[in-house]
């Protein structure tokens, strides 16, 4: 017996949060800023795409009638039904559409679509993360740097949000959220203002230093 597309999403969440409440007993300095920030997104994605689910009632009752016709289909190649990556990073294909946890992923190409890594795919026109098209980004260019960070010729990002005013030429992750560029620091996307990046540094375990503050988790 198949689980409709509601209740498989909603324990995913429900596992989802208990992940995250065993996570928040972990010692703060001891945590990964990344994978925290990430399970708090994606778990507020699946409740947004679990809402659009019970306003349409018969929308998983569809699916399965297409991924049915899909099957059947003698002009589907076996690898367009798989899924193309692991459970943060849901996406799957068909012939026609690219979807990210079973929401069909606007204006991607199947035919050209490249998953990247961290939520991050591109196809020949656009770059997404978690199945939202960034509009900013420029895809022959984009790259991915670590922990959820990236950038293009004229950008940098942060799990998929663009950082104002970085350096895409001197921008590097450092680590544990912190990344910095000529003339700025970041942690975890927002820049840290007292930080000196000429002498800003990562230690370990959320702790980093320059040469005249200390910092843990991205606070002095």
């Amino acid at each position: 017996m198949q689980l409709g597309l509601v209740s498989l999403l909603s324990i995913i969440s429900l596992f989802l949060i208990i992940t995250k409440n065993q996570a928040e007993k972990t010692p703060v300095t001891k945590r990964d800023p990344h994978e925290e920030a990430l399970m708090n997104l994606f778990v507020k994605r699946l409740n947004s795409f679990v809402e659009e689910a019970e306003s349409e009632g018969k929308r998983h009752e569809d699916r399965d009638a297409r991924s049915k016709d899909i099957r059947n289909s003698p002009d589907v190649k076996p690898s367009s039904q798989n899924a193309a990556c692991s459970l943060y990073w849901d996406y799957s294909m068909d012939t026609n559409n690219v979807y990210f946890l079973g929401k069909k992923v606007k204006d991607a190409n199947p035919s050209t679509f490249q998953l990247l890594d961290e939520g991050y795919a591109k196809d020949e026109h656009n770059v997404y993360y978690m199945g939202e098209k960034i509009e900013s980004a420029f895809r022959n260019s984009f790259q991915l740097l670590d922990k959820g960070y990236a950038k293009d010729s004229f950008y940098v990002y942060h799990m998929g949000n663009e950082i104002k005013n970085a350096d895409t030429d001197s921008f590097k992750s450092l680590g544990y959220g912190y990344a910095k560029d000529i003339n700025s620091v970041f942690y975890m996307g927002e820049k840290l203002e007292d930080a000196h990046p000429s002498s800003f540094q990562f230690i370990d375990a959320g702790y980093a230093n320059d040469y005249s503050n200390a910092y843990c988790v991205g606070k002095e």
